[in-house]
């Protein structure tokens, strides 16, 4: 498991942007299993006015879907 720790994005002019803001929070978990797991979000989100998985107002489901992603599938390791 590995832990984000700089969620920056350097351009090549100098400018550095942060699409999950700068105190982004970030996992990367590979499983014995052959399985990958990424996930980031943005670490200053707000409690949703209710705690119900579909009760979310539009403008609280945007907001989490805009500051966050993730990824799972499949990894393989190439001995080269």
């Amino acid at each position: 498991t590995y832990r984000l720790l700089y969620g920056g994005i350097e351009r090549a002019n100098g400018m550095v942007e942060y699409p999950y803001g700068e105190g982004a929070i970030g996992y990367l978990v590979y499983l014995d299993n052959d399985r990958v797991s990424w996930h980031i979000m943005a670490a200053d989100h707000p409690p949703f006015s209710n705690p119900d998985l579909l009760g979310g107002r539009p403008e609280e489901n945007d907001r989490a879907f805009r500051t966050s992603n993730g990824y799972f599938g499949k990894y393989t390791i190439d001995g080269r």
